[in-house]
């Protein structure tokens, strides 16, 4: 039979907000986290699930040193839950390590890179329930051993609300 009449069209469903780094590179050389710069994205209603993603850029001084990554958030948050992957070794088969956050700050280290001041790609994806309390999140970076790692400019991450 013929084909009916086409619908009205509903409403789009809600876009992520995306952020790109362009505040310039961050380093560190401790093994104390530090926020990164230009990469915060707002959880702005409470009691509410937002999923999030980063790919943050990154470079170590040192073949033998690899980078630390977690995320913050809002305080009272009744779920925080994130896995992060990490570029480590050489390249190919077995060569990112995985793990994984439940609470802020909760950083998952990778061991050393195939080579000094090269960069790489590590992916960080979560998911937040907001409590009372809304806010911004941010990753933040460490070095494995205290040598130099640097968070690199065009890192960038995106929010997925309600």
């Amino acid at each position: 039979g013929a084909t009916g009449a086409r619908g009205p069209t509903g409403p789009q469903g809600p876009a992520p907000t995306t952020v790109r780094k362009a505040s310039g590179d961050d380093t560190n050389a401790t093994t104390n986290l530090a926020n990164t710069t230009g990469l915060g994205l707002s959880v702005g209603t409470a009691a509410t699930t937002y999923t999030f993603e980063y790919v943050i850029l990154f470079q170590t001084a040192a073949a033998t040193t690899g980078i630390g990554l977690s995320v913050n958030g809002p305080a009272g948050a009744t779920v925080v839950s994130y896995t992060v992957d990490i570029p480590a070794g050489t390249d190919g088969t077995g060569a990112l390590f995985s793990g994984w956050g439940t609470a802020w700050d909760d950083a998952v280290v990778g061991t050393g890179v195939q080579t000094a001041n090269t960069t790489y790609a590590a992916h960080i994806f979560g998911v937040v329930k907001t409590g009372a309390t809304t806010g911004t999140i941010i990753p933040r970076f460490r070095s494995e051993t205290g040598t130099q790692v640097t968070v690199k400019d065009g890192s960038w991450g995106e929010v997925y609300t309600p």
